[in-house]
């Protein structure tokens, strides 16, 4: 909602500096590789046919001219690449209010579940205010399309309609052009009036743009805008969410992780991601595929750019002050990578879709043995696995696989003596699989809950018709797959299950099921589920996963939920919604460091809003000391509260304590405790 104030400078800018309307479209063509989207972006732009285009290797964004009746509009087209290395980032620059073009070429008969890929993604990030086209491209060379299209508009009520086109010989071109000139016309924003001082700000961050610059700090930004009148903060803010949604300038604005930046040229910030991916797969560090080191980064952008070609860009554009910085930031916070320790203990970038295509060999790990040997199983099943799903899923839990295996489709996760084996299947019948076996029963259900826990979070962030359905193998002769949902529909009802085997129907107890990967007071009505905030420097990365680890088995167990600011969604105010958890948290976790004590932000409202609610009884706090740090002792009030890890009773930092695992046993032991207490306390209410 904009403020009084904001409104009234708006109102006033557009009265007294003269206003126009906009006329300007963000038009995005995605679909698979080789569909020929580069070839209709072409097409549209009046370009001839080239027979021997090369697959985009990274994105291209053109100007496009469109005539719509009288007005003459400004589409501006961005090209994807389609590989599927690339899939994973796409969702970083796929925005509301847009066009989008979803390409298909009808090979290999998968064109309904190709269509449905696509269709869900841009529901997802582009919203119901974004509307779609379906083109079936190469139409001569592979049409008539098994494509249900009724069926389709009714799923996706976004789509506008279907256009067959093969650009070889220009069928179909000015029908579409026609369709999107028509869409372009009736979409409201298009023609929304704007301040002519907004267009100066744009025009300016365009020619910035042209000239290589690559970014803006926020206060730079401002600085532009109160160069051609845009004084108001919220004006300011409001003016970057709208050039993002155009494509003119990528806005991170309502991303805690990445607040104290601002990207200017969305070309920089796709290629150089781009290259960092196609880099680290066409140059791989011997023995260790997916890894490199910061101080790696420029030949990585190097060889990266030999590959996308040195029209999108250059190394020199990537290596200027704070922008590795930024760019590795960027990475992590996308879950394309993460931190992790590589071989003599360095410190290492790892690309999960860049490690080893097949499994260990089986003198490494015998992948067969663990499958027969599972003492449970259960899985998540898809029409279409998305990509990037198993990706995230490694980077999410890596701290359990780093002593372990992973490949692009596979890991091993470790908790005590236990192993979890998770695979991911695309192609066949596309799943996602978990074996556990070994160790004792507690250490099966944690590492149960950090994979239903990780994959909770990783369906939530998925378009709803791509998020897979849970399956449990019964303890039972054979395989015997039943939906965890039924299981648990059949305990609530106290029935058991009719299960038909070799030997005629079972009658099968549904809570000893459960059991196996939940334990049954997580499913009851008095479950506490209190709410835990997680307050942490982004320094601490890694130390923030192992706490999220520790939490996911917690929320297993239906003992809480768990929110940290990288659960925050495109387009959330930041501090609105930090402010709001903080308020309706339990339990607060503090993780103290250099960095903690550091940020201005934390010291400033967290642990303020924190302190506050714990004196008036209405929240605990949990400090976690990761690192010795002078700052500690400045604040008496943290040391009256119960501070971990502790070793025979005695305060111990995180880091120096051998074997980690045991500094966070530590940390879970007390969060158990203050749950319990707290449970208790509520439960007397």
């Amino acid at each position: 909602v904009q403020s009084p104030r904001a409104i009234l400078d708006y109102y006033f800018s557009r009265k007294t500096q003269g206003e126009r309307p906009l006329h300007e479209v963000k038009l995005l063509l995605v679909g698979r590789g080789e569909a020929g989207k580069t070839s209709v972006s072409r097409a549209l732009r009046g370009e001839a046919f080239d027979a021997d285009e090369k697959e985009t290797p990274g994105i291209d964004i053109r100007p496009w001219t469109v005539r719509c009746g009288k007005d003459r509009m400004t589409a501006h087209l961005w090209d994807f690449a389609g590989q599927e290395i690339t899939h994973e980032t796409h969702r970083s620059f796929l925005t509301r209010r847009s066009l989008y073009l979803v390409v298909l070429d009808g090979r290999g008969g998968q064109q309904m579940e190709e269509a449905e890929y696509w269709l869900n993604n841009v529901q997802k990030y582009g919203g119901e205010d974004s509307p779609v086209l379906v083109v079936l491209n190469k139409w001569k060379k592979h049409g008539p399309y098994d494509v249900e299209q009724r069926r389709l508009q009714r799923e996706f009520p976004c789509i506008r309609g279907f256009v067959k086109t093969d650009c070889a010989d220009g069928t179909g071109v000015k029908e579409l052009r026609e369709a999107v000139a028509g869409i372009i016309g009736d979409m409201p924003g298009v023609r929304a009036t704007w301040a002519v001082s907004y267009f100066k700000v744009a025009e300016g961050l365009r020619k910035m743009a042209e000239k290589g610059k690559a970014w803006l700090s926020w206060e730079d930004y401002k600085k532009e805008c109160v160069r051609h009148g845009v004084t108001e903060e919220e004006r300011q803010e409001s003016l970057a969410e709208n050039l993002h949604a155009l494509g003119v300038a990528l806005y991170y604005g309502d991303n805690p992780n990445l607040r104290d930046k601002r990207v200017l040229n969305p070309t920089w910030a796709a290629n150089g991601l781009y290259a960092i991916i196609q880099g680290v797969r066409h140059a791989p560090r011997a023995g260790h595929a997916g890894e490199f080191e910061a101080r790696e980064l420029a030949g990585v952008l190097r060889k990266g750019f030999e590959v996308l070609g040195a029209e999108r860009g250059s190394v020199e554009a990537y290596l200027e002050d704070k922008v590795p910085e930024f760019l590795m930031a960027l990475l992590l916070d996308r879950e394309i990578g993460f931190l992790a320790t590589g071989s003599g203990g360095r410190e290492v970038y790892l690309l999960p879709g860049q490690l080893p295509t097949d499994e260990p060999e089986v003198r490494e790990y015998d992948v067969r043995a663990h499958m027969e040997e599972a003492q449970v199983r259960f899985r998540y099943c898809y029409d279409f696995l998305p990509a990037g799903v198993m990706s995230r899923f490694i980077v999410r839990t890596h701290p359990l696989s780093d002593e372990l295996f992973r490949w692009q489709r596979g890991s091993v996760l470790g908790w005590g003596s236990a192993r979890a084996l998770v695979l991911a299947d695309r192609r066949r019948n596309p799943r996602m699989e978990i074996y556990l076996k070994g160790g004792t029963e507690a250490e099966r259900l944690a590492l149960a809950g950090v994979v239903r826990a990780n994959m909770e979070v990783i369906h939530a962030d998925l378009p709803e018709g791509l998020r897979g359905t849970e399956e449990l193998d019964l303890s039972l002769p054979g395989e015997q797959w039943v939906l965890v949902e039924e299981l648990e529909q059949f305990e609530a009802e106290k029935r058991k299950l009719s299960v038909r085997t070799r030997q005629g129907i079972v009658e099968v107890p549904p809570t000893p099921e459960l059991n196996r990967v939940q334990p049954e007071s997580a499913r009851h009505e008095d479950a506490p589920k209190l709410k835990v905030f997680v307050s942490y420097s982004h320094d601490d990365y890694r130390d923030c996963n192992e706490m999220k680890l520790r939490l996911a088995r917690l929320a297993n167990e239906g003992l809480v939920s768990y929110w940290h600011d990288g659960q925050i969604r495109a387009g959330e105010e930041w501090d609105k919604v930090i402010r709001g958890e903080l308020m309706q948290a339990d339990v607060v976790v503090l993780l103290l460091s250099e960095g903690f004590f550091a940020s201005k932000y934390i010291e400033g409202v967290e642990m303020v809003t924190a302190r506050s609610r714990q004196q008036k009884g209405e929240a605990d706090i949990l400090p976690v000391l990761l690192e010795e740090c002078a700052d500690f002792k400045k604040h008496a009030w943290l040391g009256e509260l119960q501070t971990v890890p502790t070793v025979s009773g005695r305060l111990r930092a995180v880091h120096r304590i051998s074997p980690l695992g045991a500094a966070w046993d530590s940390v879970e032991n007390e969060l158990r405790r203050m749950i319990a207490d707290l449970a208790r306390t509520k439960r007397r209410r």
